[in-house]
């Protein structure tokens, strides 16, 4: 018997196991005031790196249904050679300046695009005004031109995602609680996205993401990388992913397609 209690005893004063908690980001951040991301795409050619760099600012306000977040490019630049970063900067002219307003859930999750119908129109008159524009050279005004005249044609139901494909880069994942380590998974056969809560601290939640859409018959956008959140307002710190297109699931081994990295500058 005395075996017996000195044995639960014995059990009794081992530390109990630490069950890690679910956590999540708390949606709150600041209201009416001006946040700058930058973005910065890099891809190589030819041994060379072509840098991409977007400055995007950012203004959130409340809604009745959760918050109203509009984005404006500030910028578009590029580090590249001469023919290439002339074309950059007349494809993403008529962005330039655009607002694009996104509701979003009282946690953060991006609800739909606001004003489309606008935001459309707004963006086709840019469009014409670069197309009369005479200072562009000949050669790039005709490549801009076929570039242009495809977003132009882009059917109803594909508007609202061209126009959200910027500003979606900047909203940081509104996820539900989850345990470090643990994962959320989402998608079908076309379109997926998981992510894993990799690191946890008392400032930002760190996600690893993978995502992967159809694009075409055979061919699929595969993104995978990391990104942070602030855990007290939920906006995304900081985010690097990295690109492939090809079939159904190219080796991530492989040198991306572009690597895209996401900063908040304040």
């Amino acid at each position: 018997m005395m075996k017996r209690r000195t044995v639960a005893l014995a059990l009794a004063l081992l530390p109990c196991p630490v069950i890690a908690q679910p956590v999540a980001a708390s949606f709150q951040p600041p209201l009416d005031r001006e946040i700058r991301y930058e973005v910065v795409e890099t891809r190589q050619r030819q041994g060379l790196a072509l840098v991409f760099t977007l400055d995007q600012r950012v203004r959130f306000t409340r809604d009745a249904g959760g918050y109203r977040m509009k984005v404006i490019m500030q910028s578009a630049t590029a580090k590249a050679p001469a023919p290439i970063a002339q074309r950059f900067d007349a494809a993403f002219r008529p962005f330039v300046g655009l607002e694009i307003a996104l509701l979003l859930s009282t946690d953060g999750k991006p609800l739909g695009l606001l004003d489309e119908a606008g935001t459309w129109s707004r963006l086709l008159a840019a469009i014409e005004a670069l197309k009369a524009d005479s200072t562009l050279d000949p050669a790039v005004a005709r490549d801009i031109e076929r570039v242009l005249a495809g977003i132009a044609a882009l059917p109803a139901e594909a508007r609202a995602a061209k126009l959200m494909e910027s500003p979606l880069r900047l909203v940081g994942y509104a996820l539900p609680p989850v345990a470090p380590g643990g994962a959320i998974e989402s998608g079908d056969a076309r379109q997926s996205a998981s992510a894993m809560l990799r690191a946890v601290d008392t400032g930002a939640l760190t996600y690893a993401i993978r995502t992967r859409k159809q694009i075409a018959d055979s061919a699929f956008l595969t993104s995978e990388g990391e990104l942070r959140v602030d855990r007290a307002t939920g906006l995304l710190l900081d985010s690097s992913m990295r690109e492939w297109v090809g079939a159904v699931d190219r080796a991530a081994s492989a040198e991306p397609d572009a690597r895209i990295d996401v900063k908040l500058a304040r």
